[in-house]
């Protein structure tokens, strides 16, 4: 019997494909018997391109949509580790266990809370740029 799923998420202007199946990680979840969701979030990938940059503002239903009901474990590099992050404080009941990099070295700097929170929240101020 294999465990709980684990979904993948690439970064900005890469893919499921090009970040976890051609490097081996996929492979690798897979012969440790874990089932892998890879996710190629909107505008990257097979996903849809749409034109419109409204539908970029929330990319977390690109995950949510492929998820099953029960909480998964989730794995994401870079914009892939801060739309986990995002649904994360949406919907903890989704995620067991997060594993986030590519994400800067000031993004768990405790000074830095209040950006990170208007950050995820998507209430950045242009002042907030890290």
């Amino acid at each position: 019997m294999r465990s709980e799923p684990v979904v993948m998420v690439h970064g900005w202007g890469g893919s499921f494909l090009r970040t976890w199946q051609e490097p081996g990680w996929e492979a690798l979840l897979a012969d440790a018997g874990r089932d892998v969701i890879g996710v190629d979030l909107l505008g990257h990938g097979t996903a849809e391109k749409p034109h419109d940059p409204e539908a970029y503002t929330d990319l977390t239903p690109a995950i949510t949509s492929l998820l099953p009901d029960a909480p998964v474990d989730a794995i994401g590099f870079s914009l892939g580790s801060m739309t986990l992050l995002e649904l994360a404080c949406r919907s903890p009941e989704r995620l067991s266990r997060l594993v986030i990099s590519g994400v800067g070295k000031t993004l768990f700097e405790p000074d830095q809370s209040d950006v990170i929170a208007r950050t995820v929240e998507g209430d950045a101020a242009k002042d907030d740029v890290m």
